[in-house]
């Protein structure tokens, strides 16, 4: 529990922190309407409980959701095993409306005294996005990203180099240590007044007491993750070694073997000192040329479908499509307008086309091209989807997020239907997505809705079940939807109980009054809710 000065809280900036989150929701890991909609709808109700609570020093910060997510890389297979081999997991997370909105203001405070702290000629990732786009917290990622590899480019050559270190840092998030970010944070100017609250967030996201990681998938996290590197960037700059750093990955250029061989020593015992190693399977020693890690053509086509779109949209349009984490676009927002006539998208057609070609890189072509597929409505993309829609787990967002524009096909919304009923899915995480899709949907059958209710009843996942729950009440008929009040009168964690309220907007009008009577004054979250569900129009 804690609170912040009176005095300290007026300065600050509520509107920019509710900005802030809502642009930061449309990458999250975990969907979750019944919370997202306290921003869009009630954000005055939450600053007010936030507030009220902070001045007078009974701030609490609820444990996270969380949930394992599919990572890219696969476990190495031994020979003789030809099977595909499952994916490495991480965890990732949302945080209630009113811890995230404190988490988001103690980043505010944080972003310029960090952005002092920060070599920009070494860290090229999560730079501030300017006061243009102050809601996006950030660059986008491909900005960034660009930047680096221009810098990359010019350092193969102009630091005389003959040896590179390319350094990844192993679990780089989960292994942070608490106390050192908070002390270099306040070695940094941060606000003493605010460190403890700092301290309690950190500690009730890390799960464990442990005082190990942060919360990743949040811009928070993003932030302070980024910084906690830079006593690194500091000393491969006072060592005058050539480097550039993308949040964990770390280029280092060297003159030499010898001189490699001393500094890479000096670098493993600096990572030490911040409780960190690099992944020995990812890390390598190489030479300059080793770092083209993409075709010349590769980069050429990606080049040119860039500047396609960028020539047909205009540049708020173009952002709104390619956020970030895989360009990703929140559910229940609409994408902007755009005048399928000024652009033909050849190019973006011609990457894709090519990406067997590439299957280092098919992942990042995909995550480049099905969210423009999906803003100009073209189904060129859809069977592609459709066959690989049960094996590529870590792609599951992307997947459903472009399959979402094409309900309407009797195949897509056949096939996302059967992946639920049969379980067909690996990972819980993508079940999220799936239903996702048929809470978009005009129509499911009542089978359809048995499915869902059978998920919400069979995973052990929260955030799964809650979203599975507001796709049945939502699709469900009278019967179901007083099945799914009842069961909540008897078991339901908070956290479910939520999203029925939520999903109250979808119910019969008795049902709805029944909800609204019965949780609408349980908490202050829930009478958030309730407001905006109370905003929609009665059945």
């Amino acid at each position: 529990m804690f609170g912040v000065d009176a005095t300290f809280a007026k300065t600050i900036d509520w509107t920019l922190a509710i900005s802030r989150v809502m642009s930061d929701i449309r990458s999250d890991f975990i969907l979750a309407p019944h919370l997202s909609c306290v921003f869009a709808d009630s954000p005055d109700m939450l600053v007010d409980e936030v507030k009220g609570l902070l001045s007078a020093g009974k701030f609490t910060p609820q444990l996270p959701i969380t949930i394992d997510i599919p990572k890219k890389q696969r476990i190495n297979k031994a020979s003789g095993i030809k099977r595909q081999s499952p994916n490495f997991v991480r965890t990732g997370g949302i945080l209630m409306p009113p811890d995230r909105l404190v988490y988001q203001v103690l980043a505010d405070v944080a972003q310029p005294l960090i952005e002092k702290k920060l070599n920009r000629k070494i860290c090229f990732s999560h730079q501030p996005a300017g006061a243009k786009h102050l809601s996006r917290m950030f660059k986008t990622s491909r900005e960034c990203w660009t930047e680096m590899q221009a810098t990359l480019k010019g350092l193969e050559t102009a630091a005389g180099a003959s040896i590179v270190l390319r350094g990844d840092v192993a679990s780089c998030f989960q292994s942070i240590n608490q106390h050192t970010l908070v002390n270099m944070l306040d070695a940094a100017g941060f606000p003493k007044p605010l460190t403890k609250p700092l301290e309690s967030m950190l500690v009730q996201m890390s799960t464990s007491r442990s005082s190990r990681g942060i919360l990743q998938g949040l811009y928070p996290s993003d932030l302070l993750g980024n910084f906690y590197l830079y006593p690194l960037d500091r000393y491969l700059a006072d060592s005058h070694i050539p480097s550039v750093r993308y949040v964990d990955d770390i280029y280092a250029f060297f003159k030499n073997h010898e001189e490699s061989d001393r500094h890479i020593i000096s670098i493993f015992r600096e990572l030490r000192l911040l409780d960190l190693q690099f992944n020995e399977s990812k890390t390598r020693v190489m030479t300059p040329g080793g770092l083209q890690t993409s075709d010349p053509d590769l980069d050429a086509m990606f080049g040119a479908a860039i500047e396609e779109i960028e020539a047909g949209l205009k540049e708020d349009d173009y952002e709104e499509i390619a956020t970030d984490y895989g360009f990703q676009t929140i559910w229940h927002e609409q994408q902007p307008e755009i005048d399928e006539s000024t652009i033909a998208i050849e190019a973006t057609v011609k990457l894709f086309d090519e990406s067997a070609k590439y299957p280092d890189s098919v992942e990042e072509i995909e995550r480049f091209c099905l969210p423009l597929f999906a803003a100009f409505d073209s189904d060129y993309a859809l069977d592609h989807v459709l066959g690989k829609l049960e094996s590529e787990a870590s792609m599951s967002q992307i997947y459903f997020n472009y399959l979402s524009n094409f309900l309407e096909e009797a195949k897509v919304e056949s096939k996302i239907l059967d992946v639920i009923a049969a379980r067909k899915l690996r990972f819980d995480w993508e079940y999220i997505w799936a239903i996702a899709c048929v809470i978009k949907m005009t129509k499911v059958s009542d089978d359809g809705v048995a499915a869902l209710l059978s998920l919400a009843k069979d995973t052990s996942e929260e955030s799964v079940c809650a979203l599975a729950v507001i796709a049945a009440v939502k699709h469900g008929d009278y019967d179901r939807q007083k099945g799914v009040v009842a069961a909540i009168e008897k078991d339901a964690s908070p956290y479910i109980r939520g999203a029925v309220l939520f999903a109250a907007r979808y119910m019969h009008k008795a049902l709805r009054k029944n909800v609204l009577d019965l949780l609408e004054n349980q908490s202050s979250l829930y009478g958030m809710i309730a407001n905006s569900t109370k905003k929609q129009p009665v059945k």
